[in-house]
């Protein structure tokens, strides 16, 4: 909103700026920085709108004026390009020294602005938005008629006022953002799908309807223009007036209480407030997690931390046992989930009653709410907080019977070489805790194992694998090729296609559905190059050596076939993908096809209803035979498991959101340190790199007492 309001004075200072002195050019540079603090997406809108600025100023100038035109254009821009990265330092370093800041990966892709696309040409023009006015995501509202008069007097001002440069200029900013605001619909859909995949910014915009904005500053210029004209034509004083009138009727559900988002006042607001309280005076840490989304009113504070339902099913362990498609919250009822909610230390689930101003509940909604909230309210890991209204209230807290503090210590290690399938087999142990057992999924990363030598006590666990799988591993990851990194999301010419790791649960159901097979495997970060049928994929890489051994990881499973591999007519080896049909699953496989005859690109073909291929390796004979030779080592090594002779204390101070110390007391041999803040490597204790633990949060090594 602050940004909707600042960018017409952003925009005002710039113009003011390019004809001005070094005063006002910094007076710019400032007020382009302010829109971005607000909102750095609306810096992108304005330097589109002084794009076109920029161009219609150009065709009317004189040729002898050009030079210091542009120069002076020149000037302001570098006045505030130095400016806003001064002022921006603070995170435009850490972005370049360290890390850039990142959405998650299905963002980028051109399937998002299909996605959220829902104003059609008809809702540019009329200035009105698609959701207006209950505001439910995906429900979009029919153009309302009253909505009429905007774009008439809109493209009444050239008209009125023919060969003005204003109205030229701010006629076409306006025709520009209409065209933008309805994304990939008709007319020319496909223009906006090409913007948003090749033009540098442009993916920050998968919802069109940001464009808006400049829809409507130049709509207020044009139908200023526009009354301005009438009223000096036919002295229509009152005009103005009337306008006003005119656009305080059409925002009418905003003053009577019909809005559902920001202008709107929350239902509950009582139960919300009692379970606020609740929360604030437990003074413990324990993160509480919202179904589906945190609430208006939700509380969080840094030791509530507050978790969306909806975002955890991004994060692997939580996605791996979502059963379908459909309804992707029945992680939370999992024969395992305890464990998970255990070590990511959600200690509260809140459940609210959904908003029946923004739905319209019919019986089965309503049947099903109540349904899952028995299910995760009676279950063995959890009950209903009793002193917040107990299931009757319509904001339910869950308090979970068993989490981890934001620190805790883990005796045991295993270096799992598999998926995680696995959580289901070791909950049915006696007495499991997955809290005492940190686990760390080789095959998430390539190039993971080559830390194993940091964890002299971890235990290989092989899971559903063989030899050349424990192997693969230690391969260095310049020799690996991800033939999915080439691929588009869609069959293209080659007829093959692609998933990638944020896949997990629509790659899942696709199997499911279409194959009746179900695999949960890592994809080492690389993606699934997919094939169906008879097909062929050319492989050119800078590994493909003579003479080196070539590696293959593949999915086996019922619907697979064979897979040959070929240098020009030379066949370098065979893979059979098929499973004989005793189990419904797939698995993900190394192995070795054969030795290279040249360094001609690899050729593909597949039989079969699906193959799948992850990744290749090419590698020197003399590094295969040394890599077989080091995993025999670690499969000689008997490991007991470690117990650990009373609990360890822990303490930790909390400086700041990225600076922790904990102390660490009564320890014998060696430990994990868990860190339950989802992983990343700029996680380090003492100078060392935290490692992905459960696929989920930071481990680190220890084997003494201290602070660290």
């Amino acid at each position: 909103g602050l940004a909707y309001a600042w960018l017409p004075a952003a925009y005002l200072a710039f113009e003011y700026g390019v004809s001005g002195n070094l005063e006002k050019k910094v007076l710019a540079a400032l007020a382009v920085s302010l829109l971005g603090f607000f909102d750095i997406r609306f810096v992108y809108i304005l330097a589109l709108l002084l794009f076109v600025r920029f161009f219609a100023e150009f065709l009317f100038l004189k040729p002898s004026n050009w030079v210091s035109w542009v120069l002076s254009w020149f000037k302001t821009g570098f006045v505030v390009g130095v400016v806003m990265m001064g002022l921006n330092a603070y995170w435009i370093l850490p972005s370049i020294l360290a890390k850039a800041p990142s959405l998650p990966a299905t963002y980028a892709r051109s399937s998002q602005a299909l996605f959220l696309s829902f104003a059609n040409l008809g809702h540019s023009l009329f200035l009105q938005q698609p959701h207006w006015f209950k505001n439910v995501f995906g429900n979009i509202s029919p153009l309302k008629a009253e909505f009429v008069l905007i774009p008439l007097l809109v493209f009444l001002a050239p008209v009125l006022k023919r060969k003005d440069k204003a109205v030229v200029f701010w006629l076409a900013v306006a025709l520009f953002s209409v065209f933008l605001v309805k994304g990939i619909n008709p007319p020319l859909g496909n223009v906006y799908s090409w913007l948003f995949s090749n033009v540098p910014g442009f993916s920050l915009f998968r919802d069109p309807t940001k464009f808006f904005f400049l829809t409507a500053l130049s709509y207020s210029v044009l139908i200023g223009i526009t009354v301005e004209e009438l009223v000096k034509r036919f002295k229509i004083r009152i005009l103005p007036l009337i306008l006003i009138f005119y656009f305080v009727i059409l925002a009418w559900p905003v003053y009577s209480g019909k809005m559902t988002g920001t202008l709107s006042s929350p239902p509950y607001q009582a139960e919300y407030s009692r379970v606020a309280q609740i929360l604030e005076s437990d003074k413990n840490f324990g993160r509480i997690l919202w179904i589906p989304t945190i609430s208006p009113l939700g509380y969080s504070s840094p030791t509530h931390p507050a978790l969306d339902a909806s975002r955890l099913t991004a994060l692997r362990p939580f996605a791996s046992v979502v059963e379908g498609t459909y309804e992707t919250f029945n992680f939370l009822r999992a024969p395992h989930i305890q464990y998970l909610l255990d070590i990511a230390g959600i200690k509260y689930i809140v459940y609210p009653y959904p908003d029946t101003r923004r739905e319209v509940l019919k019986q089965d909604n309503i049947d099903y709410y109540h349904w899952f909230l028995a299910k995760i309210a009676d279950s063995s890991w959890g009950q209903i907080a009793g002193d917040l209204g107990g299931k009757d209230s319509p904001v339910p807290v869950i308090e979970v019977n068993k989490h981890q503090d934001r620190f805790f210590l883990s005796p045991n290690i295993w270096w799992v070489i598999g998926s995680d399938r696995i959580y289901g087999d070791l909950a049915k142990l006696p007495d499991f805790d997955l809290s005492k057992n940190a686990l760390v999924f080789a095959e998430e990363h390539p190039g993971l194992s080559q830390r194993l030598k940091e964890f002299p006590n971890a235990r290989l666990l092989i899971y559903g694998k063989d030899d050349t799988d424990l192997a693969a591993n230690f391969l260095d990851t310049s020799s690996l090729i991800f033939p999915a990194k080439n691929l588009d999301f869609s069959p293209n010419k080659t007829d093959w296609w692609k998933r990638e790791t944020a896949d997990l649960i629509s790659w899942r159901g696709f199997l499911q559905e279409k194959y009746g097979i179900d695999n949960q495997d890592f994809d080492l970060g690389g993606g699934w190059a997919v094939a169906e049928g008879s097909q062929k994929l050319i492989i050119n890489h800078q590994s493909l050596n003579i003479g080196n051994v070539l590696l293959a990881r593949v999915m086996v499973s019922t619907k697979g076939g064979k897979i040959e591999f070929y240098q020009g007519n030379n066949l370098v080896g065979v893979v059979s993908t098929k499973l004989e049909p005793v189990r419904d699953d797939a698995n993900v496989r190394w192995f070795e096809v054969g030795s290279l005859d040249s360094e001609a690109p690899v050729e593909i073909k597949t039989y079969g209803d699906i193959n799948v291929v992850n990744a290749l390796a090419s590698i020197p004979v003399s590094e295969w035979s040394r890599i077989n030779e080091l995993t025999r080592q670690y499969k000689k090594e008997e490991k007991p498991l470690f117990k650990s002779a009373g609990e360890p204390a822990i303490n930790y101070q909390r400086v700041n959101s990225t600076y922790y110390k904990v102390e660490v007391k009564g320890i014998s041999g060696s430990a994990v340190l868990a860190f339950s803040e989802t992983y990343d490597p700029l996680w380090q204790m003492n100078g060392k790199e935290s490692f992905p633990l459960y696929s989920l949060i930071n481990g680190f090594h220890i084997d003494k007492d201290g602070t660290y």
